[in-house]
């Protein structure tokens, strides 16, 4: 019917600040919870909901606040957990991952991921890829990381790769690889191939190809693109708006299609 159930003016009732750009972290459901990234004021930094009725269910504090990532869900030793991965503005610089209890809010890791930069942010979503691992990345300093988790919680960086520092699409892990887009700005900006058990670069490339548009042929670029798998192959939307089909392997890349 189109009728309001519910609606809460977060940014008011968390004293929510702007930070550079406002917010751009989406909201994740679990079971009957909705799970924010909100950085509010006194260090309220994760809220879930009743999705429902909009009642708050829990909070947990933290100083590292909201960032621009979206929390994922993932299974660790057999737990649900939620991954949360922080970082704002903020003086000096600090987030990270923030692995909770979906149901509780409570704190079962933290790990620190953050530019050591007042003009960074976080912004790609915590990546679960199998045996109690996460794949964090930041385009600003520290690019990206592999984490594992024993079955307390305590962290463990297996490696460390500074040049698979995506801005902010959301890396693909297919057949124990990853597949993102490196760069801060848009020249330059590479389609990266990375074996996830080792963090072995199986390739990087700039995706470019030749179009005709209004009778003129022009070198185009996916620059800062974001992926979706479907049907076996990747569809990839470009920064300039431009809509791929992919087929992406260890072995290279080749456009399918384009429009």
């Amino acid at each position: 019917t189109g009728k309001l159930i519910w609606n809460r003016n977060l940014a008011e009732e968390f004293a929510v600040p702007e930070y550079f750009f406002g917010k751009g972290s989406n909201p994740i459901v679990a079971g009957e919870q909705l799970i924010l990234n909100i950085g509010g004021s006194e260090d309220r930094c994760v809220v879930a909901f009743d999705k429902k009725t909009g009642k708050q269910a829990w909070i947990t504090k933290d100083s590292w606040g909201a960032s621009y990532s979206s929390p994922t869900l993932a299974r660790i030793h057999g737990k649900e957990v939620c991954l949360v991965l922080t970082g704002g503005e903020s003086r000096p610089p600090k987030g990270g991952l923030l692995v909770l209890d979906p149901k509780t809010g409570e704190k079962l890791s933290r790990v620190p991921w953050r530019a050591d930069k007042f003009e960074s942010a976080n912004a790609v979503p915590p990546v679960p890829v199998g045996k109690n691992r996460v794949f964090l990345s930041e385009c600003y300093e520290l690019g990206g990381v592999l984490v594992e988790f024993n079955e307390k919680f305590v962290p463990k960086v297996l490696w460390k790769k500074p040049d698979f520092n995506i801005h902010w699409m959301t890396p693909i892990l297919f057949d124990g690889h990853l597949y993102g887009v490196s760069g801060r700005h848009q020249q330059g900006a590479e389609m990266v191939c990375v074996e996830v058990d080792t963090g072995k670069e199986a390739w990087r490339s700039r995706i470019a190809w030749e179009q005709e548009i209004q009778g003129r042929k022009l070198r185009l670029e996916a620059f800062r693109a974001s992926l979706l798998r479907a049907d076996g192959h990747y569809l990839c939307l470009s920064e300039l708006g431009s809509l791929l089909w992919l087929d992406l392997s260890p072995k290279g890349w080749k456009i399918l299609s384009s429009t």
